[in-house]
């Protein structure tokens, strides 16, 4: 995985609102969330700079990702932080054990939908 992927992830949720409402700039989601805009801005770069989680939380309930994208999320940023092996494989299991979780919660939703008897 790449360092800082959960920044990566949460550029991509960013865009992904942007796209779906057009009223959505860094000045309002720093609005909303009550930090400065420069600090968002150098948070989503390459910097050492990190969120707590709750203000992460904040951020990623304004961009109104779901529970499990939010999760996701907090633990990949969790995983980028950690430097203890042991940690890492922990966490990288949980990450691959939720994405498994949200597919097969997929393919039971189209079951439904093909067949809801």
């Amino acid at each position: 995985m790449k360092i800082n992927s959960y920044k990566i992830k949460i550029r991509k949720a960013i865009q992904k609102a942007k796209k779906q409402d057009s009223s959505i700039t860094y000045q309002s989601l720093a609005d909303k969330i009550e930090v400065e805009p420069s600090y968002l801005s150098r948070f989503l770069g390459n910097t050492p700079i990190h969120f707590s989680d709750e203000l992460l939380f904040r951020l990623l309930s304004e961009l109104k990702l779901d529970w499990s994208e939010i999760d996701m999320i907090l633990l990949l940023k969790e995983f980028d932080r950690t430097s203890n092996p042991d940690r890492k494989k922990f966490l990288l299991t949980r990450l691959r054990l939720g994405r498994v979780k949200r597919w097969q919660k997929g393919v039971d939703a189209m079951k439904l939908e093909l067949d809801p008897w």
